[in-house]
This record gives C-alpha cells, structure tokens and sequence, in this order.
C-alpha cells in the first residue's frame, strides 16, 4: 500500500488492527519527486511510503529484481553470462584480510587492489574463484579494461530468495551502484522512476493528459518482479489507470510468467475510459508523436483480459436473494460457485438447466423459470418440478439444482443422483 506522510500513521493502526503487528515486514522508501521549495514549508515532502504485509510475515519470500537473458550480453563454452564487479565499496581498514594482489594464472601479469576498495572475496575464495575461471582479466580483453571483473552466470532456475532493501533507487542511480550493494549485502535494490515517468508514460498511450500524478510502471514492475511468479494472482483494489495490469503484462512478456490480475475500479468514467482503454492499447500495441518529430511505435504485450461492470448486489440486507436481480444473473453466479469456472453460455430465463461441467448438471429454480410462481411451483423442488426439468444433456450423471425449497425425500434424491443446494444460504458459502 502506498501512502503519504500525511497518513502513513493511520493506515499503519489499520493495517496492524487487521495483519496483526507481527505480519508487518516494513515500509520501503520512494522518491516520488524532485525537491520542490514551493510550498513555503521548512521541509520538502519529496517521498511516500509503501508499507507491506504478510498473511504470514515467516512465510513471505521476495526475490528482488530477477535479471533476465538480455542482461547476460556475454557468452562462452559454459552460457551467457554478465561482467560483474570484482570489488566491494570497503577500504583496506575496514577489510585487511581482502586487500592483496592477484594473478592472471595464463599470462602471469598481477593486479594489485584498488587503493579505495577490496576484492570480493576472501584469499582461498578468489583462489576457488581463478582456477574456476570465473575472472575477467584485463590483459586478455584488448584493453577494454582496466581492473578484473568476476563473471555472473545466467540460470533462470536459481533465482534464491534474498531482503529487500527499503530504500527504492530512482532509475537514474547507476547500475553499478546498485550492483555493489546487491553483491556486498546480499540484498535485492528495487528501482523507480518518479510520478513524472508515470505521467508521461500514461499520456503517450492515451494521446492526452488524462489523470494526474499515475504511479510509475518502473515502480510496480519492481515491487512485482520482486514479490511474485509464475502463475500467482495479483489483487489491486484501487486500479486508478491499470498501472498494475501494464505492470503484469509486461513481465509475463519478460520472463513467460503467467501471472493473473484482478483489477477493481469503482468510478466508472476511469475504469471505461482509461483502465480498459490502457490495458487494451498495451495489449494491442500503440504509438505516440515524438516531441522533437516523428512517430514512436511501441510493440504489443499480447496476452488479453476480460472486462466486467459490477452487476446488482445479489443479497440484500436480510441475507435473501435481490428480487431485482435477473435470473441469467443469478444463474451465473450460481453455475460460477458450484464448478469454478464461467457458465459455457448465457443462462435463458425459460430454461432452469445452467449448464453441464466435468460431468455435472447445474440447474436453477427462480422467479418462477418453470413459468408457475405458486409456493408449490417453480421454485420448489416438487416430484412435477422434477418431471418437466430438462433431462441431463450427457444421459446420465450427477445433478445440482438450486431451489428455494425441496419436497423430495432424501431417499428419492439419493436414487435420481440429486444434491439440492438451498437458496439463498447455499449462495452464502465462499
């Protein structure tokens, strides 16, 4: 969750009442802008928290920001690998034991430490680490180099779970920078652009200036390269302009991930007319005016979503079924929490069979769908109910129907291979 200084204090009560304090990990830190004197204050407010929990903080894993293919540019006989800094940021008197001279083993020549700096690691490591061959040597890279570099394997598979800092790096710190303090400390470094990446970003897909400080794509791509994978389901309950959405389509993009989204926006002008329209133009591909001229064509992510309008709430107050809502609405929600998935096509208001799934038969008793409203009709499971519903499509097999009430012995169910669920109590159960 992201918030300001302003209220940081009362969301972190909330959110310890409903986690529990302990399944607090922390709050990281990001710069959202440049340092402003505007607003005549002794201090610039120029960052906001983001504050993350854990059903169970023990349990939580992070991975920091896995690095893919195209950040291993190198190959050899072994794979692709990447030039990674040899060094840490740590003078002779705070390591002694790690300042001393090595050898290129093939051509004799040494290297001594840097003045301001110590090797990564201990003697009897580097010994390891030169026999492996896993050291760049100047003298054997036509003097593109100055100083030895230590050679970083590519393996999607071993991407360890490792803390992540709670300072977020803006995107202009330099890479080698953040890969110091990821070897030294052995830490994952998010990375974010400011609200004016977020911004601009946004009015290039939509053409026009269409909300007002977005939350950069750089900073949610860090947070979800850092906290999930494969197939896990991303929840984001204040959608505002999709930013999440781009955010997982792109990295499923990245690393055939097949991450899922489920967005929530409650105004219904932004989820139409920005939400729905940005994903479908990352999806699609898009293009915007360059400002010094010409036109910039950005490739399409793929994948697709499916977009839904919050239909009539489906219990009242008492707990019983909305008489305003229509059968094919409730047919669907019903099909949807007895098999899981989606009925195969839209439920008929003449017709109480739903649908058929892995062998079973949905049906639905309500409003009257068997075209009798009395107590003793439609929406009651009566042996002359049972007589007119529609047989089962595959001859045989398992039914469910779903009515208001049920006249049937439990021995007649038992013998025609029924379960009757009760409405609305049975549209209660998660």
């Amino acid at each position: 969750m992201s918030i300001d200084e302003h209220e940081v204090g009362t969301l972190r009560l909330l959110m310890d009442e409903v986690f529990g304090p302990r399944n607090s990990l922390g709050s990281l830190v990001w710069k959202r802008r440049s340092s402003s004197a505007m607003h005549g204050t002794p201090l610039s407010i120029d960052h906001e928290y983001i504050l993350a929990y854990g059903y169970d903080a023990e349990r939580v894993t992070l991975y920091g920001l896995a690095k893919g293919m195209d950040d291993y540019p190198y190959e050899d006989e072994r794979r692709r690998y990447a030039s990674t800094d040899l060094t840490v940021g740590m003078g002779r008197d705070a390591r002694p034991g790690q300042f001393y001279t090595i050898t290129n083993p093939r051509t004799g020549r040494t290297y001594p430490p840097n003045p301001e700096r110590v090797w990564r690691f201990w003697p009897e490591t580097m010994a390891r680490i030169i026999a492996a061959d896993l050291v760049i040597w100047p003298d054997e890279t036509g003097g593109r180099m100055e100083r030895p570099r230590y050679k970083t394997y590519y393996d999607p598979n071993t991407s360890k779970p490792k803390p992540v800092s709670s300072w977020i790096e803006t995107t202009s710190v330099n890479d080698r920078e953040i890969e110091e303090d990821e070897s030294e400390y052995d830490v994952g470094v998010l990375t974010s652009g400011m609200t004016q990446e977020g911004g601009k970003l946004l009015q290039q897909i939509m053409g026009s200036k269409v909300f007002a400080y977005p939350k950069p794509l750089s900073l949610v791509r860090s947070i979800f390269r850092a906290a999930t994978r494969n197939d896990d389901l991303i929840l984001d309950s204040f959608a505002g302009t999709g930013t999440s959405g781009h955010a997982i389509l792109d990295l499923n993009r990245e690393d055939h991930g097949r991450r899922r989204f489920l967005l929530v926006e409650l105004e219904p002008e932004i989820s139409r007319g920005i939400t729905r329209e940005r994903l479908q133009r990352a999806v699609d591909g898009y293009s915007f005016d360059k400002p010094k001229g010409g036109t910039a064509h950005v490739a399409a992510l793929g994948s697709g979503f499916r977009y839904c309008r919050l239909g009539r709430t489906l219990l009242d107050q008492n707990g019983n079924v909305n008489g305003d809502v229509p059968f094919a609405d409730l047919g669907r929600y019903v099909f949807l929490l007895e098999t899981g998935v989606p009925v195969p096509k839209r439920p008929r208001k003449d017709c109480a069979l739903l649908g058929v799934h892995r062998g079973r038969a949905v049906y639905l008793l309500y409003n009257g769908i068997l075209g009798d409203k009395r107590p003793a009709g439609g929406n009651v499971l009566t042996r002359a109910v049972l007589a007119s519903l529609p047989p089962h499509p595959e001859g045989t097999g398992p039914r469910v129907i779903y009515g208001e009430s049920c006249r049937l012995s439990e021995a007649t169910l038992d013998r025609e291979n029924i379960t009757f669920r009760h409405v609305p109590y049975a549209l209660r159960e998660p």
